[in-house]
């Protein structure tokens, strides 16, 4: 006869800390379940408002860039190492747990992802990273620190030339196709918006 698996005591800082990264995460996502994809990055997607609801979406739309941009998915990713860590900490079949976990994570994914169309999902990317992690857990500290500080060299360096590029905008030839359509998309007109939200619904 099975047993029941074993019941763990909760830590309830963690929790909270993951509920307030889930929240911050949401500020940054309600957006996107509302506005053109666009809004997300130009705070000045035309939605026929008037010029002082345009700059108080410019203000919302600074303070929630400053203040969670980053922060909230830093935290929670953080909160998904630490969780994999307690997870597997002692478990007999913690490889079997861990990878059905990951599992049921990329299967809800894909879902979220393919039926209901949200293409903010990020689902699947923690679940390939929470495969990922399971062999990291044995590192040595050292090991991970390096490791840390060099995917952040590369990830500076790609964000940096990508900033760079845009920089490049400033002078480009407005009749050229590459700027046009970079523009479209940054700054859509109205018939865009229309027609994208009504594809989500």
């Amino acid at each position: 006869m099975a047993t029941p698996v074993e019941e763990r005591a909760r830590i309830e800082s963690i929790d909270v800390l993951r509920g307030f990264a889930l929240l911050g995460i949401l500020l940054l996502n309600i957006t996107l379940f509302g506005l053109h994809s666009a809004g997300y990055f130009n705070p000045l997607v035309p939605l026929g408002e008037t010029a002082a609801d345009q700059e108080l979406n410019v203000r919302v739309w600074g303070a929630v860039s400053v203040l969670f941009e980053g922060a909230m998915r830093a935290l929670f990713s953080m909160l998904f190492g630490a969780g994999v860590v307690l997870f597997t900490a002692g478990r007999v079949n913690a490889r079997s747990l861990h990878f059905r976990r990951n599992l049921w994570l990329l299967a809800f994914g894909l879902v979220d992802a393919f039926l209901l169309l949200w293409t903010g999902d990020i689902l699947m990317v923690y679940a390939l990273a929470g495969m990922i992690l399971y062999g990291l857990r044995e590192w040595s500290p050292r090991r991970l620190v390096i490791t840390s500080a060099v995917l952040m060299v590369v990830m500076g360096v790609g964000l940096g030339a990508a900033g760079w590029g845009l920089g490049q905008l400033r002078t480009a030839d407005p009749s050229d196709p590459g700027w046009t359509g970079f523009a479209a998309q940054m700054n859509p007109p109205v018939e865009a918006y229309e027609e994208e939200l009504a594809e989500r619904r």
